[in-house]
């Protein structure tokens, strides 16, 4: 009976590490269609162009703690991220990521925590919760980060000389003025 089990439990890991290497397999199959915020790069994934932006690859300079701030900004931001970390956010602040129990972002329908606004999409992507990334709070985010970050692209294309602070303060005012 113990070497059944045990040889049942090997099958059941070699099963599971086969259907992980299949997803991964399928992954790079995937057309990259995911336009990145700050640059010309495309992506498969939209975790993949968050991770890109996250760890300064992109040649725009946009910053994990730019990026925070604007999930931060978003009016849905209840919905996915910790309160207490918010004004950290804002602020620029990212010691909260020396610290184990520093988890700002969460799921919006299950509500696992996660260190970095990647790893929640990373979640979100794969099947394991269902939220989806065309749904809800997390729609109304990557719709707000688009239109902050990308706008941002567009106008430094276009010769238009201003820093996120600048930005910051047109957003503001235009979220002002979309409220009334």
């Amino acid at each position: 009976m113990g070497t059944y089990s045990v040889g049942s439990q090997a099958v059941a890991e070699s099963l599971t590490i086969q259907a992980i290497s299949s997803t991964q397999h399928q992954i790079t199959h995937l057309p990259e269609k995911i336009s990145c915020y700050g640059c010309p790069r495309k992506f498969r994934r939209y975790p993949d162009m968050i991770i890109h932006l996250e760890g300064r690859g992109c040649p725009s300079g946009i910053s994990i703690e730019e990026l925070n701030r604007s999930a931060a900004m978003c009016f849905q931001w209840k919905k996915y991220l910790d309160k207490p970390f918010r004004e950290g956010l804002l602020a620029g602040d990212d010691s909260y990521r020396s610290d184990p129990d520093g988890l700002p972002f969460k799921c919006p329908r299950c509500e696992e925590s996660f260190p970095l606004l990647s790893s929640m999409f990373m979640h979100i992507w794969s099947p394991s919760c269902g939220q989806g990334l065309n749904g809800g709070p997390i729609k109304k985010l990557k719709r707000w980060l688009w239109k902050r970050l990308h706008w941002r692209k567009q106008h430094r294309e276009g010769g238009v000389g201003l820093d996120m602070d600048e930005a910051t303060q047109a957003f503001q005012v235009m979220a002002l003025h979309a409220s009334f």
